[in-house]
């Protein structure tokens, strides 16, 4: 299953970056499925792809993490160029293409689309709504206050505007300063947006990732401003992966169980000479169609006439279709 992130600016209240992801129908006229990333600066990405060797000998960068961690060894072809993966392609802001590094706030960045393209990409079939934002929300008490209640009413607003009751939403929290973050606003940004996931209403539909564990400190990355993660590249591939583990869970729960098969019948002709076993795949009142499977995968479809009037009920029943 190939899927295709799209990326462009989102309005809805301070919503400033989205990325839309949708998984490419294996046959015409099948419908696709969409993903959105939503946020602010964060989620457009401002993790440095290449790092400046006078700095930190460029720690940080995705470029140094490729080349030092074997976790993100994969990320680079044997020649030393950057994967671009066939089986997800991307688009933003007019720059489209195969998905790789540098489709985050500008050409050098990634954000959290990187690794969730990866996780996603291995993945099945996915649908369902990613938000991380939170920062300038953080920086007054009146905003910080009101962020529960808002990101409820948000969630509420984005399934009522795209018509899915339990759209899957997963958050990702708003942990800068890793562990030894004590400023109060910061620490209610982080419990108002864990909150959803713990209520009754929410509950099993939403799921929050903690992102304090993803984050480096300013000597261990391409900046020391403090925001957007400092720019460190494995803080935002972390953040998407997270997030698209979390989906995965999501979509796990959500995910219907499956109707058992039919169990196999011996089917006989109309005046019993002739029979054949197979599953009962459908049978049609109006047209008095019967559709069955056999054993070796062969689609037949014939008229319920041609059956034996034992199989003409069982065809007809709802017995015959596992219902």
């Amino acid at each position: 299953m190939k899927i295709t992130t799209r990326v462009h600016p989102l309005t809805i209240a301070a919503v400033a970056a989205a990325a839309i992801l949708a998984s490419l129908p294996l046959r015409a006229g099948e419908p696709v499925k969409v993903f959105i990333l939503a946020g602010q600066s964060n989620m457009e990405g401002a993790g440095r792809v290449e790092g400046d060797p006078n700095r930190n000998e460029g720690k940080g960068s995705l470029s140094y993490l490729a080349e030092h961690d074997p976790k993100y060894a994969h990320l680079k072809t044997k020649s030393g160029s950057w994967v671009a993966r066939d089986d997800v392609s991307i688009w933003y802001l007019g720059r489209k293409g195969p998905l790789a590094p540098g489709f985050g706030s500008n050409g050098g960045t990634i954000g959290p689309e990187l690794g969730f393209g990866q996780v996603m990409g291995d993945a099945f079939e996915i649908a369902g709504f990613g938000w991380h934002q939170g920062w300038n929300d953080g920086c007054e008490a009146a905003a910080t206050n009101e962020y529960e209640v808002n990101l409820g009413n948000f969630i509420r607003d984005v399934r009522k505007e795209l018509g899915v009751e339990k759209l899957p939403f997963v958050i990702a929290d708003s942990g800068f300063g890793g562990k030894s973050q004590n400023n109060g606003r910061r620490l209610a940004i982080r419990a108002a947006q864990a909150a959803p996931a713990k209520s009754k209403e929410f509950k099993g539909s939403v799921l929050c990732v903690e992102t304090e564990n993803f984050f480096r400190p300013a000597e261990e990355s391409p900046s020391n401003q403090g925001y957007h993660w400092n720019g460190n590249a494995e803080t935002y591939y972390l953040i998407g992966a997270g997030m698209g583990e979390a989906m995965k869970e999501l979509l796990a729960v959500a995910a219907p169980t499956p109707k058992a098969p039919a169990p196999m019948h011996l089917f006989r002709s109309a005046d019993g000479s002739k029979s054949f076993k197979a599953r009962l795949e459908a049978y049609d009142p109006a047209t008095k169609e019967v559709t069955v499977r056999r054993e070796n995968g062969q689609l037949l479809k014939f008229d319920l006439q041609k059956l034996h009037p034992d199989d003409q009920e069982f065809a007809s029943s709802d017995s015959g279709n596992g219902e």
